[in-house]
């Protein structure tokens, strides 16, 4: 872990305190232009910072990790997309979701048959947890 990032550094001390050689910003733009030996970064920011961090990153050919939403509207998206091409990085959306132990149980069972010919299922969520 190069460096940490988070304007709040009360929410980022366990942070800290596990990466006690990583370098310490409040301000992701500082972050970028100083930290230029970085290859990558995740970023799991309040929802509508999302793609700005993302696309300052990007622009400056760092691959990128962005939990969900990856966007506000499709527009923004497909601004992410010209620029990973374009600068010939990798990127991924987070969503955690979709791994966990239920779900992969779920695709063993439908892989091997074990619960017949599937037609149609019907799916149910607790979101909002919050």
């Amino acid at each position: 872990m190069a460096a940490i990032c988070d304007v709040d550094w009360n929410m980022a001390a366990k942070g800290f305190e596990k990466f006690p050689n990583a370098k310490k910003y409040k301000d992701f733009r500082k972050l970028l232009d100083n930290e230029k030996d970085i290859d990558a970064i995740t970023i799991s920011t309040p929802d509508h910072t999302h793609a700005v961090i993302a696309h300052s990153a990007m622009q400056l050919s760092k691959h990128v990790y962005v939990q969900k939403p990856l966007t506000h509207n499709i527009y923004e998206a497909r601004v992410l997309t010209e620029t990973a091409r374009k600068n010939k990085i990798v990127t991924q959306m987070g969503n955690q979701g979709a791994s966990g132990p239920g779900v992969k149980q779920m695709v063993h069972w439908f892989n091997e048959g074990l619960i017949g010919n599937v037609s149609e299922t019907h799916v149910w969520t607790n979101r909002p947890v919050w």
